[in-house]
């Protein structure tokens, strides 16, 4: 098998609304800006028919949709029946697997945006690459929930919390395609992951955190100084002077998150307002 060292983007999108669009749009701009292959990963009818229809609005070619349906029967295959998935988190570990790609980017594409061109983010992506291929990271995701999660404020002071340790994707970098990542996921390990993700129903991201406390494999938590980030539902962020603020709190940044080297600070400028306002009022 020839293995692509070019990471392509699996563009995971669940929700049809203006801004989910909007977010998905500039996902794919990032994509073009990169030179990357992406992939749309949506199984509603209705969606994928808006999604082709924005496309041909924007002069964009067609993407290539993938079923993430096949995930769970690959995860029944692996004899993993009795544990739910998250078909879209599993689907492009096949994928890139299957179609001999070294490294992927794993995005919630719909409820994700880094305030910042297109052009930017893309460097901005292959800074992360670089770094984990140099220390041989395996799994590398945006700074969304680790720090906002590693702390609450109360009355000034900075509390642990309770779920401190859980690591999510949202914007990730899987640095190794060809790695069973599922190999420790066994039925009768199931009983102790949830246990170790303060009770919840599995899901990828909270066994992935579990993995990272057992040191199976190594994941890491990244960040850019001066990056403006929404998470639709969420609020806008910003790690900026070792600080993540978020609806007007200043919250310490997580002392294991990776600092890139690639300031994004005056890259959220009034060109990203123009490109955005010139683009997302035809949406």
């Amino acid at each position: 098998m020839i293995i692509s060292h070019k990471a392509p983007l699996y563009l995971k999108v669940n929700r049809d609304g203006p801004i989910n669009l909007k977010c998905y749009v500039h996902w794919v701009d990032i994509a073009e800006a990169l030179g990357r292959e992406y992939f749309v990963l949506a199984d509603d009818e209705t969606l994928i028919s808006k999604i082709v229809v924005l496309h041909r609005m924007l002069g964009k070619p067609m993407p290539r949709f993938l079923d993430t349906l096949a995930a769970q029967k690959g995860m029944i295959a692996y004899g993993l029946e009795r544990i739910p998935t998250q078909g879209a988190l599993y689907t492009p570990f096949i994928h890139a697997r299957d179609a001999g790609y070294k490294r992927f980017w794993n995005i919630d594409a719909d409820d994700t945006c880094i305030f910042a061109l297109p052009e930017s983010i893309a460097n901005l992506l292959l800074c992360a690459e670089k770094y984990a291929d140099d220390s041989e990271i395996h799994l590398f995701s945006f700074d969304m929930w680790h720090s906002r999660l590693f702390y609450e404020w109360y009355d000034g002071q900075p509390l642990k919390h309770p779920m401190a340790n859980i690591w999510t994707f949202g914007v990730c970098l899987v640095n190794n395609a060809q790695l069973d990542y599922i190999k420790y996921l066994k039925p009768e390990l199931s009983a102790e992951v949830i246990s170790a993700t303060d009770g919840e129903q599995f899901v990828l991201d909270n066994y992935l955190g579990w993995c990272r406390t057992k040191k199976y494999f190594n994941i890491e938590t990244w960040y850019a100084d001066g990056l403006w980030f929404d998470h639709v539902g969420n609020s806008v962020s910003c790690h900026a002077d070792g600080l993540y603020r978020l609806r007007g709190r200043d919250l310490p940044i997580a002392a294991d998150c990776v600092e890139l080297n690639f300031a994004m600070k005056n890259l959220s400028s009034y060109k990203f307002k123009e490109y955005i306002y010139r683009l997302w009022p035809m949406l």
